[in-house]
């Protein structure tokens, strides 16, 4: 992965906080070199996450007080790569399918069909019926309560909303709802999944 532009918060991985015009290559964990087997990126404005083909979640950047890059760490830059953790805060899972980042929060996607998410849960952006804010990821629950649904193939991380798509077709988003960017006709708040309602 090759980053550029401002390196605020350490978010062009790439061990520094300074801001570069051309490419420059994000950094292992340890330090330079970078790895060769990312398989997929995502970023916004605070930081970076990304998945290499061991199935693996990193991310780098600003944590904010609500733990963005997944490692346990709050109010703090990380400026390389740091392994995303399991929800007990022990080591990550190597089943890591897919990616997503906002400003707020992170969503993954697992190869069980799972979607995990992390950081800010101001508006319940997290999926997991309240809004707590969580360092390690929490398993997005069904539109009923906790267990959470394994037959999900994609998910996106928007501004203070999520929505993902289950393997039926049908397509869910939870959050902030002030905008009715749930889709539901509401603009309530979503602390879970909620289908998406044609007119």
């Amino acid at each position: 992965i090759w980053c550029w532009g401002g390196s605020a918060f350490g978010r062009l991985g790439n061990g520094s906080d300074g801001g570069t015009g051309r490419p420059t290559l994000v950094h292992t964990d340890t330090g330079p070199g970078g790895w060769s087997d990312w398989v997929q990126v995502s970023g916004n404005m605070h930081g970076f996450c990304g998945i290499r083909s061991n199935g693996t979640a990193w991310c780098w950047g600003d944590t904010g007080g609500a733990g963005r890059t997944g490692n346990g760490a709050q109010w703090t830059n990380i400026p390389r790569p740091v392994a995303v953790l399991n929800s007990s805060g022990g080591a990550g899972w190597t089943d890591w399918t897919y990616i997503s980042t906002t400003r707020s929060h992170v969503c993954g996607l697992r190869s069980n069909g799972q979607i995990w998410c992390w950081g800010d849960n101001g508006y319940g952006q997290i999926g997991v019926g309240d809004t707590s804010e969580t360092q390690y990821p929490r398993q997005v629950q069904t539109d009923t309560g906790p267990g959470g649904w394994s037959d999900w193939v994609s998910v996106k991380a928007g501004f203070y909303s999520t929505c993902g798509v289950r393997a039926n077709g049908a397509a869910y988003c939870w959050g902030m709802g002030q905008d009715l960017q749930l889709g539901n006709g509401s603009p309530a708040d979503r602390y879970r999944p909620t289908l998406i309602t044609s007119p």
